[in-house]
């Protein structure tokens, strides 16, 4: 599931998460084994993302694979959709969506999710980079890919790299 950041009313024509959806879904394309459903779904809330209203929504996206083993759950969060995100980064918008008001379970996150990928470039404008290192690298010990020009990741088209995780370290880890 692709979980945008916020201000996407549109998420399939709100920066590469289409393409994303797609790429993904070529993946697979010709492995009649594995079935792939990649969710890509207008989020309720789009401009503060809620977690009242978002926690809820993707709870019942991925309720129909609850509990089938043969099934792979995998999220794909950006910006305000990140699910790792542990600070409001000083943005009352930020601190309006309802994330940052507890203290954060780092071990029910890591016990939760066996692989986490952390991409991040040192001249993203939205987020701090140093805060992003010390809170996250430091809590859940993520693979990492990290950048010195990719801004925040504002394009329409994935970047190649993001595909290329996706393959390497999720899907071919976990065959």
């Amino acid at each position: 599931m692709i979980l945008p950041g916020n201000g996407c009313e549109d998420i399939l024509d709100s920066n590469w998460y289409s393409d994303c959806k797609d790429k993904i879904e070529q993946l697979f394309e010709n492995d009649i084994s594995r079935k792939v459903t990649v969710i890509c779904k207008d989020m309720p809330d789009p401009y503060v993302a809620r977690e009242s209203m978002w926690i809820p929504f993707v709870e019942q996206q991925l309720k129909p694979y609850e509990g089938k083993e043969h099934c792979k759950l995998v999220l794909i969060g950006h910006s305000s959709g990140v699910s790792a995100c542990v600070t409001d980064m000083g943005d009352e918008n930020e601190r309006r969506s309802g994330y940052y008001n507890r203290e954060w379970n780092w071990k029910s996150m890591k016990e939760n999710c066996p692989t986490i990928i952390q991409f991040g470039s040192k001249d993203d404008h939205l987020v701090d980079f140093e805060t992003e290192q010390v809170v996250v690298n430091h809590n859940l010990k993520p693979i990492t890919y990290f950048y010195e020009d990719k801004n925040h990741f504002l394009s329409y088209t994935v970047d190649p790299e993001i595909i290329k995780s996706f393959n390497n370290d999720i899907i071919k880890k976990t065959n």
